[in-house]
């Protein structure tokens, strides 16, 4: 059933949306200034070891457990909005007390504090989980949700960058600088991200929410309907197969996850504003690709990216392997390097898997298929860190000795954490997205474009002014891309003739069997003035598939349309357009001169032995023009039984030919 909240209108849904992305704003201001390098360096202070660093990490995803209760209430309620709005807002503020533990509490007790705190903070924070999900599933139109969602998270690495180094800097000047307590440097940082809180729930409070379908309430009546609702996305084949994925990526995510940082304070000897900037250079690439995985999972779909991602990350823990307090200048690049690669295929896996829950989620019982999804990684991912804490902890004295370079604990660590990413691919092999391409498909596209042909696409589908859109289908065909098909086969329905035209120009250039259907569509309609255009198209394609609709038209229209229409049917190149042009032989009386040219011509050029007859007896013409077409087209044939005519042919004519 529905809840009784009256359909969004399109104004209120387009509010929303520019709502949701303020509200992104103001909560990555928190998440950034009570997370990553901030919270690591904050509980190295208080005094956690190793494995305690890996407990602590452990608890926002450990918390995703608590989202399988908050499913089963926003499911009986329907009122997200408020539970995500309320839950998060209690989550953010109690990093006020937290601020508050160094400050007032005997040093014998302040590490459990905090840890006591961060633990409820985490669970309140990730109670919503399933209601935000609905909600802005509900909320954002699917085929826009890559585009939309890029814009987003650009959005977070923009404000994540912008908030990280100046946060690194202040804390800098008490810890490395001392020019106050190291408490008010960190008690300065989690106030200003608990504003930022207050700014999150003001705007989840103005943010409209859709009406939600929720589960019939007999079918939570009983211990049986209770077992049967928590039980639907486990027996569900199809998300199953996520789970299972989801469940060993969040564990390979988070393995050693806290670590990295740790490594690069401890071992390194790197301040915050150096872990800041390489924050932020991950920021900038994830800011700048986010836009583009967006496009690219709108039109490929989001399985083949999230492989691709994955193969990316996967790789991203062995530049850590190769970095040493004894060359610091060249690890500094080698980390550098890191954070570029980081920001482009860590952006790709957040978009991308957040896409593939959405899509494989039903209307009814959302929120336990979020919720679900949340549990397993939270159970991975808990786990996950703690056994790279204790692993840390029993590697502490080890170094292994690998063609003279040395590997510490830390090394190791990071060599089966990238082992762990890349075993990830097993079980993603059955995850399913309908509809999406397959990665090396996409690869190979996204390889072989440029990135002025990115922005030749976005001029032809975002301009105005029909100049520019020619000039981007022109340099479209010039450059040949796959990546633009999409693009040009809606650039055939564009309002000018003369963009129509470029676009089916460029198509027939770039040769990809996914126009055809368009372009016949194209072919089929004369009032839109592109029979020549789309014919001429469909035979630099060479799809045969086409050779039924072109035959169809080349006995009316004008004679340029069925000239250029047979001329089409040769390119294709197929023995299934012969027996047609044989028969317009057959009538080549009654046929005009240039149409039964054009035929003779195109017979030469499928090469079919069966024209031979026909042609022979054309070779004797009294049309000249007919009767030297038929002795080129005898020539590309090469058939030995037209030798002897062709002989004949070279006493009596003073063609060249």
């Amino acid at each position: 059933m529905s809840a009784e909240r009256p359909e969004l209108s399109r104004l209120e849904v387009m509010n929303a949306l520019r709502i949701s992305k303020l509200e992104a704003f103001y909560a990555t201001i928190h998440i950034t200034l009570t997370g990553g390098a901030f919270q690591t360096g904050f509980a190295l202070w208080l005094g956690a070891g190793n494995l305690l660093m890996g407990v602590i990490s452990s608890f926002p995803t450990f918390a995703g457990l608590s989202q399988l209760f908050s499913a089963y209430f926003i499911e009986r309620t329907g009122n997200r909005k408020w539970f995500t709005a309320w839950f998060s807002a209690i989550s953010r503020f109690l990093w006020l007390p937290i601020l508050l533990v160094p400050l007032v509490l005997p040093k014998s007790i302040q590490l459990l504090t905090f840890v006591v705190l961060f633990l409820i903070s985490s669970l309140c924070g990730s109670l919503p989980g399933p209601a935000f999900t609905s909600w802005m599933s509900d909320l954002v139109p699917p085929d826009q949700r890559g585009r939309y969602f890029g814009r987003r998270n650009m959005i977070i690495g923009f404000t994540t960058m912008i908030v990280s180094l100046p946060g690194a800097w202040f804390l800098d000047l008490a810890v490395k600088r001392h020019m106050f307590s190291e408490q008010l440097g960190f008690a300065g940082l989690f106030g200003f991200a608990v504003l930022g809180g207050v700014g999150s729930f003001m705007c989840l409070a103005k943010q409209a929410e859709p009406p939600m379908t929720t589960t019939p309430a007999s079918e939570f009546s009983g211990v049986g309907g209770l077992i049967e609702f928590y039980r639907a996305p486990f027996v569900d084949r199809e998300f199953r197969s996520l789970l299972v994925f989801s469940g060993l990526f969040s564990a390979a995510q988070f393995f050693a996850a806290p670590f990295y940082v740790v490594y690069a304070i401890k071992e390194l000897k790197l301040n915050y504003v150096w872990i800041q900037v390489f924050a932020t250079i991950a920021s900038i690439t994830a800011m700048g690709s986010m836009p583009i995985w967006g496009y690219l999972s709108d039109k490929y779909g989001n399985r083949p990216l999230l492989a691709i991602s994955i193969m990316g990350v996967g790789t991203l823990p062995l530049w850590w392997v190769i970095t040493g307090p004894r060359f610091i200048g060249l690890s500094l690049i080698f980390i550098c390097i890191n954070n570029l690669m980081a920001g482009i295929f860590w952006s790709g896996v957040t978009l991308t898997q957040f896409n593939m829950l959405i899509a494989n989620t039903p209307d009814e019982r959302k929120s336990i298929y979020v919720g679900s999804m949340s549990a397993v990684q939270g159970v991975a991912g808990g786990i996950a860190p703690i056994i790279g804490g204790a692993l840390l902890t029993a590697l502490a004295d080890v170094r292994l000795s690998i063609f003279g370079w040395i590997l510490g604990s830390y090394q190791i660590v990071f060599v089966i954490n990238s082992g762990i990413r890349f075993l990830t691919f097993i079980p993603f092999k059955k995850v399913i997205d309908a509809g999406s391409s397959s990665a090396r498909e996409v690869l190979s596209q996204i390889t072989t474009a440029r990135v002025s042909s990115i922005v030749q696409i976005r001029k032809l589908t975002r301009s105005s002014s029909e100049q520019n859109r020619r000039e981007a289908a022109q340099a479209l065909r010039s450059a040949r891309t796959t990546l633009a098909v999409e693009e040009l086969i809606l650039t055939l329905q564009d309002p000018s003739l003369h963009v129509r035209q470029d676009a089916a120009e460029a198509l027939g250039e770039i040769g990809d069997p996914r126009a055809v259907e368009a372009l016949v569509m194209c072919l089929e309609d004369r009032e839109a003035g592109m029979v020549a255009d789309a014919a001429s198209a469909l035979g630099r394609i060479g799809d045969p598939s086409a050779i039924p609709s072109l035959i169809s038209l080349v006995g009316t229209g004008p004679i340029i349309d069925r000239v250029t229409i047979i001329r089409a049917l040769g390119r294709i190149r197929s023995g299934e357009a012969v027996q047609f042009l044989l028969d317009l032989l057959e009538e080549s009386a009654e046929v005009p001169t240039e149409v039964v040219e054009a035929s003779i011509n195109s017979l030469g050029t499928i090469g079919s032995e069966l024209a031979v007859p026909a042609l022979i007896k054309l070779s004797n013409s009294k049309s000249r023009s007919i009767r030297l077409a038929a002795i080129r087209s005898l020539g590309d044939i090469g058939a030995e039984t037209s030798g002897k005519r062709l002989l004949e042919c070279l006493e009596v004519e003073n063609d060249p030919a």
